[in-house]
């Protein structure tokens, strides 16, 4: 878990009873430090594909017949953030990263779950966007709901408690509270 809102949100987890089976829960993550766990865990992703070669296995469900291995479930409040580094080298790297890990990820057991709040004043590639089959969308204005998902499904949400699923291959879903 990285937050990237000053460890406003995931700082309750820190206390290891509270969410014992958490490896990482960072409240005061850098850039820097972002691009580095960004970089572990592909390398983390390429040890996995390894060894599923190594068994002839394809996913995790059949890896895990011969031997033991962890689902890795990555959430990073406000990743947004990753994108703020003013080097084109630093947000190639975040950019090539999670391209990387978003078309592989979950065959290895890796998840990602990408939260912002707003998408605003940041220039991120839309083939990064394309790699984002499912997005989940609240309330929000109009340009920050035509970069998560189109507007035409965003006139759907109005009330507070609504939200709008879409996936890649065009499934909305829009649920009104009770």
């Amino acid at each position: 878990m990285l937050d990237y809102k000053e460890g406003v949100e995931f700082n309750a987890y820190t206390d290891p009873n509270i969410l014992e089976h958490a490896r990482l829960v960072s409240v005061a993550s850098s850039v820097g430090y972002g691009m580095s766990f960004l970089s572990w865990l592909c390398k983390e992703m390429q040890k996995r594909a390894e060894l599923f070669k190594q068994f002839k296995v394809k996913d995790l469900s059949d890896y895990r017949k011969h031997g033991e291995m962890p689902r890795l479930i990555v959430v990073i409040d406000e990743f947004q953030v990753l994108f703020s580094d003013n080097s084109s080298k630093g947000k190639e790297s975040v950019e090539q990263s999670l391209n990387t890990l978003l078309k592989k990820d979950r065959s290895y057991g890796v998840h990602l779950v990408l939260a912002t709040q707003t998408m605003r004043g940041t220039d991120i590639n839309p083939s990064f966007k394309a790699q984002i089959a499912n997005r989940i969308a609240l309330p929000m204005d109009a340009e920050d709901s035509s970069s998560v998902v189109f507007w035409a499904m965003m006139r759907l949400v109005s009330l507070s408690g609504q939200k709008v699923f879409s996936t890649t291959t065009g499934g909305i879903k829009n649920t009104t509270p009770r």
